[in-house]
């Protein structure tokens, strides 16, 4: 009988450990997708963080420029009125415009533009979000002694 119920809790054990070890697996798996993920929001962290350069205290944001619709002519036009880098400074002037985004951030979250595109002399899209909810917005924009003025034409908010 003694014999008997060591051979139980033998089997037990076994059984036992057998579970721990695919318990095991599966946090291992579980830990190496975590990690994984981590890796990409870090990457995405630094490439959104890399299209933002510190200037005089003031933080400037830089497109690839090749994102605009310009040509010579519309970059005579404005430096006319008052742009030394029309592309660089009309994006930079949109980045600042946070006032401008129609939807408020969620669940702690900014409301940030993270991305513009110039339309030519007269308008641009920009892309926004707060981590949660994200949209479009069409600008119209005017350039007077290098001041930018901007104002939303239309927008619409992804997945709301």
């Amino acid at each position: 009988m003694k014999h008997s119920y060591h051979i139980l809790v033998e089997i037990i054990l076994i059984f036992l450990l057998v579970i721990l070890f695919f318990q095991y697996r599966q946090i291992r798996k579980e830990r190496n997708a975590l990690r994984a993920s981590k890796q990409g929001l870090d990457f995405e962290l630094k490439l959104r963080s890399d299209s933002m350069a510190e200037m005089e205290g003031k933080h400037t944001y830089l497109n690839n420029l090749s994102d605009s619709l310009f040509n010579d002519s519309d970059i005579r036009y404005f430096k006319q009125r008052g742009l030394n880098n029309p592309e660089r400074d009309l994006l930079n002037s949109l980045y600042q415009q946070h006032d401008l985004i129609p939807e408020q951030g969620v669940l702690g979250g900014n409301m940030r533009i993270w991305h513009a595109t110039l339309l030519g002399r007269n308008w641009a899209l920009a892309y926004f979000e707060d981590g949660h909810i994200a949209g479009n917005m069409l600008l119209k924009y005017t350039v007077n002694e290098g001041d930018v003025q901007w104002e939303v034409i239309d927008s619409s908010t992804n997945g709301q």
